[in-house]
């Protein structure tokens, strides 16, 4: 599962790190609190190049009645995406990186904890879950595998959204979820970006991401409401 994300660096940043132009309609500041329905920053592949555009969190398939199936299809099952309808178009031709700088998976704790953020610790509190924050050792951006498409409306008005890719959770996600997102090792971005690959040979990139790349720390407990966006502090 993958449900929120953090991506504070910038879009020239990530253009660079990417080996990606940028479509000049970008204009989204950063966040270090993503949650679905937002739109987001997405490194795609196609016959204008690779490139930076704007994604909405929460896949429509392009067949979808309307367009409410986005907030069902935040997150595809790796194992299984090739299987579904939903995924199984886009895995084979609309393959996307989610550039993040982190991730965040929930715990259950005592209340103590969040004495370290001066919030009220009483059985009253409605802070009872702390988010920990997972980012790569290196301080690099991490390349959530996704998938994204196209849907329009009868209208003709057009979205394009995307899911993450989720798989096994490694030795340091395991303690906070039984799924985590799967974070490509930078030499297999080009790879996954390549239409002419096939498939089914890219399945095996969509593994744990090693844990010792991964580093997890506590994080402001205010995270648990969508709303809270420390970067407009």
């Amino acid at each position: 599962m993958c449900a929120r994300f953090s991506l504070v660096t910038p879009v020239a940043e990530l253009a660079s790190y990417f080996e990606a132009g940028v479509d000049p309609e970008i204009d989204i500041p950063p966040r270090a609190n993503v949650a679905p329905t937002l739109d987001v920053p997405a490194v795609i592949e196609d016959e204008k190049g690779r490139r930076i555009k704007v994604l909405k969190w929460g896949l429509v398939p392009y067949w979808s009645q309307d367009s409410s199936t986005g907030t069902k299809l935040i997150n595809a099952r790796a194992e299984s995406a090739l299987e579904k309808p939903a995924f199984r178009e886009p895995f084979r031709k609309r393959r996307c990186i989610i550039p993040a700088t982190g991730f965040y998976e929930w715990r259950d704790e005592s209340d103590e904890l969040t004495l370290d953020f001066g919030l009220d610790p009483s059985p009253n509190s409605k802070t009872k879950k702390q988010p920990y924050f997972f980012h790569q050792r290196d301080g690099h951006p991490m390349a959530l595998a996704g998938l994204w498409d196209r849907w329009k409306d009868a209208s003709g008005h057009r979205i394009e959204t995307f899911t993450i890719l989720t798989t096994d959770p490694n030795e340091v996600v395991k303690d906070f979820h039984d799924r985590m997102p799967c974070i490509l090792a930078r030499e297999d971005v080009n790879f996954w970006l390549d239409e002419k690959e096939n498939p089914e040979s890219l399945l095996p990139l969509l593994r744990s991401f090693p844990e010792a790349e991964i580093a997890v720390e506590k994080a402001d407990p205010r995270l648990n409401n969508v709303r809270f966006e420390p970067c407009s502090l």
